[in-house]
């Protein structure tokens, strides 16, 4: 049975709401009463439904009328509006200030800026520290995967094949899994021609410890990592689109990889994580029994079972290493260099953390004398309304209702510069994520998430606290005073002038630990700056060679390849000289291994030693200007007899340092039977540095013989007159003639990647200084403002001063002197914190400590000078102050 239609619609939920919660209930009652006839006549003389849409368009205007406090002469019937702060006396607080403020652009331009900066900029620098520092990694349980390392001590260093095949054959109860890899350049083989392509050789565990699962195909089976297995490789699809038809499947196809055919049996997304963010091609890493423990370069990830404490997985992995031992200890004699592991974010962080957290904290006192300089205008701005307020509370406007209002004003302004902060930090999400690539860890991962807008807001809100709570607090209190006082705020004018000084000296006592910090940083930089690689890379331009393995098998063919084809390229015009090696000065070098002297034989259980390790050819030591300090270059041509090898300073330093290393012999660690080859010592070089113009260790370098250890991929060096990268395209069409499928990449200039391995300090330094700078900046506009009012509201006293003889001289000398009180005591208050508040930079300085006497001179005079400047312009406004015009505006 069909239910009766209504005579008349209803208001709905939210406006029935308003309208019962603002009108008095007889008066809504009544009200109700006369729209409901209203609606009556219109139905008779129209009909129903034009007559409902009538009464609803009603009861929503009238419900919006009683909410934004609009006359309500256009209502049905007029109203009276309940007591109390309601909806509508905020939006007349609200429209009030906006009116107010659109009356005075400049101010609210300034303040609206400065704040919107702070916001905008803490806020940035949070969302790239909760990015990369805080957010779990993007993987399973991210937060208990680790990386497996050899630890000695506090020493870290890789782990070894053998260390690889132990943890695959009895895997540690306490981890969920562990799996190894080995990163590279490949040159792979499509068609006829051939690229080098970034390359990882994983273990069948990789992916599904990582959670990765293919979007076609499949993951390696355990038999493609061991000895006979079917040779198997994984690809991105990024890879596959670039190199197949888009309908191809690839999979089943061969891949040839580095001369290797092996099958395609998987295809991975393009977005693996920050583990293989420029890695494309991922073929099957076979796990073998080694001839030797060492060398170590097979990174391996982990993951800790859930509930298992890091202390028992330590435990257990010791007792890996403890008990192969035995089994290697003639190739590795260092019984307590045991495996353990660091947090797998903690080794993709690395020292980006320390340098985030300082440019937080950076930003952080940004913001806080932004906070202070708004709330510095903002009390200024009330010092003009003393009078205004003063007459409210005369007329009867409560201390709390005056400062809803200010509140109000402080929330739009603070709401606008949240708009204009949310626009800074979006811009310069999008620039970091653009710039970053290469120099900042999981920058893949920037940008705004929940945790982060939750932190901007509540800047922006505590913001709007600090300085709207400072500013009205003030201005009531100068508005009550200045009407008790006969109208004129003398005594209030003072109090809000001594707060304003306050909050200047305080963005002074910020700004000076931010100025030291950046001053130690730039000075730390210039003593970097001033070392020396060891070498001169101007001029000289390194390339990767890879050569197809088909073509030369092994280190005899490569050998004659270069041999006939490096003075081929040293008789091109332009070139100079040409040398390779399996390293590229100055980028840290991937090898290293372990060895045994000949005159200091180590025992069982003797700790063994280990140096950085690079293979080279003669030509090598002239194209980089390596200096021989003692004995020759090896020969280019192996000697039947003997193999060579040369040592830098810092080698001979820790194994030889009261004789001569020159004719010492070595030969590889675990090398122990008769016959084993010895290496002779023939000359030492000077030091080059690979780890950083900053790194203080002397590990001390070995450059192996190439005439007896080669590869198929080499890094040639050409040193060119001139521009160096001017003789590559002849470079590439010598190694074309000699055959197809040489592929040449990461084609760079030494200098380049001199100036990149600074460009972390140098970026840290220029951000560090803008940031001090515009704090400098905002600390001088906050004096200058004060001293600038000072003297506006004292005009009369300082006529009075120089009518009666005190001069102009005496009006400049009186503003200088409270101008520079204040910025005195907040350079002296900041220098007292300075020590405590730099020593965190320790680890970033190079050459300098924190609290540098010299450093905390420069800035506090040049702070204090820039102080004096800020304070003359309004102490020259006094000098000129003419008295009787001043006595007539009175």
């Amino acid at each position: 049975m069909s239910q009766p239609r209504r005579e008349h619609p209803r208001p709905g939920r939210l406006v029935n709401f308003i309208l019962r919660h603002r009108i008095d209930p007889a008066h809504w009652a009544r009200l109700h009463d006369e729209l409901l006839e209203m609606h009556e006549h219109r139905k008779a003389s129209a009909d129903q439904a034009t007559a409902d849409r009538w009464l609803r368009r009603e009861y929503r205007r009238l419900a919006w009328r009683l909410v934004t406090g609009a006359r309500l002469d256009g209502a049905a019937v007029p109203t009276r509006p309940a007591h109390g702060h309601t909806l509508s006396t905020l939006w007349q607080d609200v429209r009030h200030s906006l009116r107010g403020l659109a009356r005075a652009p400049m101010f609210t331009a300034a303040i609206v800026g400065i704040v919107g900066l702070g916001i905008g900029g803490t806020s940035l620098v949070f969302a790239i520290v909760h990015s990369v520092l805080i957010s779990p990694l993007p993987y399973p349980d991210g937060d208990r995967m680790v990386l497996l390392r050899t630890v000695q001590g506090e020493q870290m260093w890789g782990t070894s094949m053998a260390d690889v095949h132990a943890l695959s054959e009895t895997p540690p109860e306490a981890f969920e899994g562990i799996a190894a890899y080995s990163r590279g350049a490949s040159r792979i083989q499509l068609g006829p021609n051939a690229q080098l392509i970034n390359t990882k050789w994983v273990t069948p565990g990789y992916f599904p410890l990582l959670g990765h699962e293919p979007v076609s195909g499949r993951h390696f089976t355990e038999e493609e990592g061991l000895p006979g297995g079917t040779p198997a490789v994984l690809i991105t699809e990024g890879f596959r689109l670039r190199s197949y038809d888009p309908d191809t499947d690839v999979i089943g196809r061969t891949l040839l990889v580095d001369g290797d055919p092996r099958v395609v049996v998987g295809v991975l997304p393009d977005r693996l994580g920050p583990l293989d963010r420029v890695i494309e091609v991922f073929p099957s890493l076979v796990v073998d029994v080694p001839p030797r423990k060492g060398p170590f370069f097979y990174p391996m990830i982990g993951r800790v079972r859930d509930g298992v404490a890091p202390d028992v997985a330590r435990t257990q992995l010791a007792a890996v290493s403890e008990r192969i031992f035995p089994i290697w200890q003639n190739s590795f004699t260092q019984r307590d260099a045991v495996l353990g592991f660091i947090d797998l974010k903690q080794a993709l962080v690395g020292n980006v953390e320390r340098t985030l957290l300082m440019v937080l904290t950076a930003v952080a006192f940004l913001l806080i004398i932004a906070s202070a300089n708004a709330s510095s205008l903002l009390v200024a701005r009330g010092i003009t309304r003393a009078r205004e307020i003063g007459i409210r509370a005369a007329l009867g406007a409560s201390k709390s209702r005056v400062a809803r209002l200010l509140l109000t004003e402080a929330g739009v302004i603070a709401t606008a510069a949240a708009a204009f902060g949310l626009l800074t930090t979006v811009i310069g999400l999008e620039s970091v994520k653009r710039l970053g690539i290469g120099r900042l860890p999981r920058v893949e991962e920037i940008g705004l998430n929940a945790e982060s807008v939750t932190f901007f807001l509540a800047v922006t809100f505590g913001s709007w606290l600090l300085f709207g709570v400072v500013a009205g607090v003030a201005t009531i209190r100068s508005g009550t005073r200045g009407v008790a006082v006969g109208g004129r705020g003398s005594t209030a004018s003072r109090g809000m002038l001594v707060l304003r000084r306050t909050l200047a000296a305080v963005q002074f006592a910020v700004t000076i630990p931010m100025l030291v910090g950046a001053g130690l940083l730039i000075e730390s930089l210039q003593h970097v700056q001033s070392e020396s690689f060891g070498f001169d890379p101007e001029g000289v331009v390194s390339m990767l060679v890879t050569l197809p393995r088909e073509s030369f098998p092994n280190a005899t063919d490569v050998r004659e390849f270069w041999a006939t084809t490096l003075p081929e390229i040293e008789a091109l015009p332009g070139v100079v000289a040409a040398g390779v090696a399996d390293a590229r000065p100055p980028m840290p070098i991937d090898g290293g291994n372990n060895f045994v002297l000949e005159d200091q034989p180590a025992q069982p259980g003797d700790p063994s030693i280990t140096a950085p390790w690079i293979t080279a050819d003669p030509g090598f030591f002239r194209t980089l200007g390596l200096r021989v300090l003692e004995g020759r270059i090896y020969d280019p041509v192996p000697s039947d007899t003997m193999r060579h090898a040369l040592v830098d300073e810092s080698w001979v330093a820790r194994f030889y340092p009261d004789r001569s290393a020159v004719g010492r012999r070595f030969r590889s660690g675990g090398c122990t039977v008769e016959g084993c080859p010895w290496v002779e010592i023939v000359g030492v070089v000077q030091d080059v540095k690979t780890s950083g113009l900053d790194d203080t260790r002397k590990l001390g370098t070995m450059y192996y013989d190439f005439a007896r250890d080669s590869y198929q991929g080499m890094r040639l060096h050409v040193r060119a007159r001139g521009d160096a990268l001017g003789v590559v395209p002849a470079v590439r069409l010598v190694l074309a003639a000699k055959g197809e499928g040489i592929p040449v990449g990461e084609v760079r200039t030494v200098e380049d990647l001199a100036s990149e391995s600074l460009t972390g300090r140098r970026y840290t330094s220029t951000l560090v200084a803008l940031l001090a700078v515009t704090a400098l900046l905002l600390s001088v506009v906050g004096i200058y403002g004060v001293m600038a009012h000072y003297v506006k509201q004292h005009l009369r006293d300082i006529g009075i001063r120089i009518a009666l003889g005190g001069g102009p001289t005496s009006a400049l000398r009186m503003v200088l002197k409270r101008g520079m009180a204040v910025a005195g005591v907040g350079s002296i208050v900041g220098l007292l914190a300075t020590p405590s508040l730099t020593r965190p930079l320790s680890d970033l300085l190079y050459g300098v400590q924190p609290g540098d006497p010299l450093v905390m001179s420069i800035v506090a005079a040049g702070t204090l000078a820039v102080a004096f400047v800020a304070t003359v312009l309004p102490g020259r406004q006094a000098a000129r102050t003419d008295p009787a015009e001043t006595l007539r505006e009175e």
